[in-house]
C-alpha cells in the first residue's frame, strides 16, 4: 500500500465531488418511466482516469446462486448476487452487492454465465458510486437528474488520432520533437573569460605585496581578487554576451534542423501520394495490349474479284492445297459398261414421250 500526499488526496477529494456530464450517461425505459445509467466501461474507463490504471483493484468477497428455474419447454431461468470490494492504493476500500438475472436461457450453463456477468458489471458499479458524483453517486439525487435532462445527450465524437494501432499500421514518419536546449556549448565561453583573465603580477615586494592585499579585502564580493574593478565588470559583460550568442546560434541551427525535418517529411509525403495515384491508375486503367496480326499469303483471287462473302478465306485454301483434284485422267484401270444401237433409239423414245402434253391439259 502507498499512502496519497495531501495534494493528491485534496486533488482526489475535488474531482470525486463533481456531477457527471451528460456525454457519460445513457438510457433506458423501465418500470417506473425512463432510467438514467452508466454503462459498465464507462464506470472502468472513469476509475482508471481518476484513480490511475494501478491505483485501485476489484475483488469478488461472494458469489451467491439464488435460484435456477426449469420451466416445461426446457428454458432456464437463473438469479445470482455477487458482493465486491473495490480497494485504492491506499487501502481504502468499499463494498456493495450487485445482482444480475437470466431467462429463457436455453441451458443452466448459458443461464449461469449470463447472470453472473450480469451481477458483476453491476456490483462494480454500485461500488464504484460510493467513492463519488464522478463515479455515479450523483444519478441518485432528484434535481441533478432534473437539469441533465435538459442539457440532451452529446455523443464523444470518433477521432482515430489516438488509436492505439498495430505497429504495420502506426505513422513512421511523424517529425522529431525538437529537444529543449539544456546543454549549450561552453567552450567559446571559457576561452573568453580565459581571454580576459590578467597576467599575475610578478612585484614580491613586501611593500607592494601589503598594498594588493588590501585592495583584494575592499574589492566587490563578484570581482575576483587580483583584478580591477573595471576589468572585472568588463569580463562579467563579454561572458553574458558570449552565452547570449551562444544560446541565439543554438537555438538557429534547432529551427533550421526542424525546418528541414519538416521539408523533408513534406517530400516523402508527395512522393508516395504520388506512387499511390499511379499505382491507382495502373489498377483503375488497365492497358490491353494490341492483337498482332501476322499477315498470310493468300492465292490469286478468282475471276470474281469484285465482291467476297464469308468462307472465301476457306474456299481459297482449300483449293490451293489440293491442286490434283481439276486433273481427269482416265486410266486402264477405269471400266464403262458398252451401249449397243437400239438401246440408244430407245432412250431417244422415251425422252420424246416424256416431253409431249398429256390428255389435252396445257403446259404450265
Amino acid at each position: 500500500m502507498k499512502p496519497y500526499t495531501e495534494t493528491e488526496r485534496q486533488h482526489l477529494n475535488e474531482t470525486l465531488s463533481r456531477p457527471l456530464g451528460p456525454e457519460y450517461l445513457s438510457y433506458r425505459n423501465g418500470a417506473f418511466g425512463r432510467l438514467t445509467y452508466i454503462t459498465g466501461g464507462a464506470a472502468v474507463q472513469l476509475a482508471n482516469e481518476i484513480f490511475g490504471f494501478d491505483g485501485w483493484s476489484t475483488e469478488i468477497k461472494d458469489t451467491t446462486i439464488d435460484y435456477v428455474d426449469v420451466c416445461e419447454d426446457n428454458k432456464v431461468n437463473v438469479g445470482v448476487s455477487v458482493t465486491m470490494r473495490i480497494t485504492l492504493k491506499d487501502g481504502t476500500f468499499r463494498e456493495d452487492i450487485g445482482y444480475g438475472a437470466s431467462e429463457n436461457a436455453r441451458n443452466k450453463g448459458t443461464g449461469i454465465e449470463k447472470a453472473k456477468k450480469h451481477a458483476t458489471t453491476d456490483a462494480v458499479k454500485r461500488t464504484l458510486r460510493n467513492f463519488g458524483n464522478a463515479l455515479g453517486n450523483c444519478m441518485y439525487e432528484k434535481h441533478y437528474l432534473n437539469g441533465i435532462a435538459l442539457m440532451g445527450t452529446p455523443q464523444i465524437k470518433f477521432s482515430p488520432v489516438n488509436l492505439y494501432r498495430h505497429e504495420q499500421y502506426r505513422p513512421k514518419d511523424t517529425p522529431a520533437t525538437p529537444q529543449p536546449l539544456l546543454n549549450l556549448p561552453q567552450q567559446p565561453a571559457q576561452k573568453a573569460q580565459e581571454r580576459y583573465i590578467p597576467a599575475p603580477t610578478l612585484n614580491t615586494s613586501p611593500l607592494a605585496r601589503q598594498h594588493q592585499v588590501q585592495a583584494e579585502s575592499r574589492a566587490p564580493q563578484n570581482q575576483a581578487p587580483g583584478q580591477a574593478p573595471g576589468q572585472a565588470q568588463g569580463q562579467g559583460q563579454a561572458h553574458a554576451q558570449v552565452q547570449v550568442q551562444v544560446q541565439a546560434q543554438a537555438q538557429a541551427q534547432a529551427q533550421a534542423q526542424a525546418q528541414a525535418q519538416a521539408l523533408s517529411l513534406a517530400q516523402k509525403r508527395h512522393q508516395e501520394q504520388i506512387e499511390l495515384q499511379k499505382k491507382r491508375a495502373k489498377q483503375n486503367h488497365i492497358k490491353e495490349e494490341p492483337n498482332i496480326i501476322t499477315p498470310v499469303a493468300r492465292p490469286a483471287l478468282l475471276p470474281e474479284e469484285s465482291f467476297s462473302y464469308e468462307g472465301d478465306d476457306e474456299f481459297y485454301a482449300m483449293f490451293q492445297e489440293d491442286g490434283n483434284e481439276d486433273e481427269f485422267i482416265l486410266s486402264h484401270e477405269d471400266e464403262f459398261e458398252n451401249i449397243d444401237d437400239a438401246a440408244i433409239v430407245e432412250l431417244d423414245r422415251v425422252s420424246q414421250t416424256s416431253n409431249q402434253p398429256s390428255n389435252g391439259l396445257g403446259t404450265f
